[in-house]
């Protein structure tokens, strides 16, 4: 018998961290502009995730975060029970690229089709959660990251 903790660990996880940010999609990025052809674009804003802030504190964006970019490679494949959908589990792959933010923690990065993790960091202490994200071609997708402030 398959021992569940682990992918569904994950899976918490994720919807966990999907309630930290926001995904929409749109016509053009944030320059105004299509992506090239063949390629998606990703764009957003890294800020403060307003759940961890210490009382009385303002949320901001930040400047000069690193945004990096990793394709997501299948690890492997599962049913939580017979009649379910298969689940595919990812681990991280090989980093594709890697972008700061600029003025008011605006972020964007062109990349081929297909799937990846991006995450965010500021600092040795923030940090944003691991995003899987599907790009497809001529497609812009909007992906805020939300910084955690730890040791």
């Amino acid at each position: 018998m398959k021992n569940w903790g682990i992918p569904l660990s994950l899976f918490v996880l994720a919807l966990t961290l999907g309630s930290m940010l926001s995904i929409s999609c749109g016509p053009n990025g944030q320059n105004g502009t299509e992506p090239p052809q063949g390629k998606g674009q990703i764009t957003g804003v890294v800020r403060d995730n307003e759940e961890h802030l210490a009382l009385g504190s303002s949320p901001q964006t930040y400047e000069g975060a690193l945004i990096q970019v990793y394709e997501a490679v299948e690890a492997g494949r599962y049913r939580l029970a017979e009649g379910e959908p298969e689940q595919i589990d990812y681990e991280t792959g090989d980093l594709d690229a890697e972008v700061k933010s600029g003025k008011g923690g605006l972020w964007e990065v062109e990349l081929e089709p297909g799937k990846y993790f991006i995450r965010a960091f500021y600092g040795d202490t923030s940090y944003s959660g691991d995003v899987l994200i599907e790009v497809k071609s001529g497609e812009v997708k909007k992906l805020d990251l939300e910084l955690i402030h730890g040791v």
